[in-house]
């Protein structure tokens, strides 16, 4: 049963489990657009890359306001209030940009080598992205459990002799974040541009059999 890309096959669309006519030679050819395994895999992974782009670009740009903005300075000297009243999630605080998606990171990433391994051509950017993500995960944990409750979420704001040395940490222990999230974001964005070159997918010829139309993206 011969194998051809769809792009070899003039005329109409071509469709997952469905058939069409289409002849290079003038007679009918019944023709059914399938995925591959690898295929499918290649759909996921991109997928995949689509979702840990974008939440790497929010974790990566995000940090960097916080750092050009003093963020942490201004919310550590501040005195509780309504607007700003110190606890983790509440008004003023970064937590309720970073909560909703930087969960996310470190398994997109993660998850996109894992179903990408098979590629050669991708693997090392992808294995560059996990490793990146996956530490700047560990440095976030680290500042979350160590530093932030005792310069944010005290009741009152410590002294200034006290904040000094732990602002200091603090902002050392960012710049790592903000060069493994960059680093992350370029291997992701990287490994997104070889998976634009992979295969089209492939269509399959056969003789009179009706399958389920579905249209398949990126096959015409």
């Amino acid at each position: 049963m011969p194998v051809r890309t769809c792009n070899d096959i003039p005329g109409g669309t071509c469709f997952h489990g469905a058939t069409r006519t289409a002849s290079k030679t003038g007679a009918p050819q019944k023709t059914v657009c399938i995925r591959t395994p690898r295929q499918l895999g290649e759909m996921f992974v991109t997928r995949l890359l689509d979702v840990a782009e974008f939440t790497h670009a929010h974790w990566f740009f995000g940090n960097l306001y916080e750092a050009l903005v003093k963020v942490p300075a201004r919310v550590a000297a501040s005195n509780p209030s309504p607007e700003l009243p110190r606890v983790p999630l509440g008004a003023g605080s970064p937590g309720r940009y970073y909560a909703p998606i930087a969960p996310l990171n470190a398994p997109a990433a993660i998850g996109s080598l894992v179903v990408g391994w098979d590629h050669p051509r991708s693997r090392p950017w992808l294995l560059a992205a996990a490793i990146s993500s996956a530490s700047g995960a560990a440095v976030t944990a680290y500042v979350l459990r160590s530093l932030n409750p005792r310069l944010f979420f005290s009741p009152q704001p410590l002294s200034e002799d006290q904040r000094r040395p732990l602002l200091k940490r603090w902002y050392r222990i960012h710049a790592v974040r903000l060069i493994t999230s960059a680093a992350a974001l370029a291997a992701i964005h990287r490994a997104r541009l070889i998976g634009q070159e992979w295969p089209a997918f492939s269509c399959e010829q056969q003789a009179g059999r009706d399958r389920f139309p579905l249209s398949l993206p990126g096959c015409s």
